[in-house]
């Protein structure tokens, strides 16, 4: 949890003073915790200051990171949010970057705060052919967002070849070995069979998250605007793909996940070759850690989740995946019906 005073305060409004405003009234109010995420925390502020006599105010984002890695994730996704800026993606601006040694002792990136709802809460009240709608939006976003090229931010796109996806087979068989998971046994050997029949493509920017939670809809002009970029990297853009449908599934509606693939072959103009695989790929994969997470010896990593909330509130999220798992594999795994 990130302490808050009145002295990093202070010292938030002289960086807005001295890079940005240049204004002599520069106050910060509202200081307030938007959300703890699994990985992150999020507080929204207002900045409030003086412009041709005039008391003007703009509302900001401010992200926590935490952990050895903190100073890699903030720096990845400040520059990760600019290139896709400057692709006229929507992506909220991003003011500045500060790693650890910041003024709150955390690293951390501020951006502007985009007013409106998530796009997940906003399809709750919309009909189904407006939610329809909506995701063909995101759709089309998805599939601009998949033609950006890698740059120098990712440079380890210059050492996948065509072998990384037995790469994530071989880690996840290492994962099955040492926790003795047998039942996942059966759905390895399916995709071990699998992965030398899918056609390699040029990877391309991958998002990793991108979900209709990690979507904000602007109040007054209805565009999509693309949020938490933490896990973004450089990869096969059906993997991102499957698990966006696999999330879709979960928080819209399972019978929107072949809406929103439709929209996205009409978006690109080509049909997703061997996508079944990549479903599989990413629906085994959730189920993998969750067995891995149910395992006593285990540390789950992620804030907010517990072996307890799994088998109670997160329960739905994990069956509603198994669901679509054993629909296409027709395997069975007990630990997960017994949950």
């Amino acid at each position: 949890m990130v302490k808050i005073t009145s002295k990093n305060l202070g010292e938030l409004e002289k960086l807005f003073k001295d890079r940005f405003l240049k204004s002599e009234n520069i106050r910060v109010s509202n200081f307030e915790e938007l959300t703890e995420g699994w990985e992150t925390d999020i507080y929204s502020f207002t900045i409030a200051y003086e412009q041709s006599g005039q008391t003007k105010m703009k509302e900001y984002v401010i992200r926590f990171y935490f952990g050895e890695g903190q100073n890699h994730q903030a720096e990845k996704e400040f520059n990760t949010m600019r290139l896709v800026r400057k692709q006229h993606l929507g992506v909220p601006e991003v003011l500045m970057v500060q790693l650890e040694n910041s003024i709150f002792g955390q690293a951390f990136i501020i951006m502007d705060k985009i007013m409106g709802p998530t796009l997940a809460d906003l399809v709750k009240s919309l009909s189904p052919k407006e939610t329809r709608r909506e995701l063909s939006t995101m759709a089309n976003n998805f599939v601009q967002l998949h033609a950006i090229k890698p740059v120098a931010i990712f440079s380890q796109h210059k050492g996948l070849n065509g072998n990384y996806l037995s790469g994530l087979l071989e880690a996840m068989e290492t994962t099955v070995k040492k926790y003795d998971i047998k039942e996942f046994l059966p759905i390895l050997e399916i995709l071990q069979n699998g992965v030398a029949k899918v056609d390699r493509v040029h990877i391309t920017l991958i998002h990793n998250d991108f979900h209709p939670q990690n979507i904000l809809v602007q109040n007054d002009s209805g565009e999509h605007f693309i949020i938490d970029w933490s896990f973004a990297a450089v990869g096969d853009f059906r993997l991102d793909l499957a698990w966006t449908m696999l999330l879709i599934g979960t928080m819209v509606g399972r019978e929107y996940r072949a809406d929103f693939l439709k929209a996205y072959e009409d978006a690109s103009g080509m049909k997703v070759n061997h996508f079944r695989f990549f479903e599989i790929l990413k629906l085994s994969q959730r189920m993998l850690t969750i067995l891995t997470w149910l395992d006593d010896r285990v540390n789950i990593p992620v804030r907010k989740v517990t072996k307890d909330a799994i088998r109670g509130d997160y329960k739905i999220h994990v069956t509603n995946v198994y669901d679509r798992l054993i629909e296409i594999t027709e395997v069975p795994l007990p630990t997960i019906e017994n949950l």
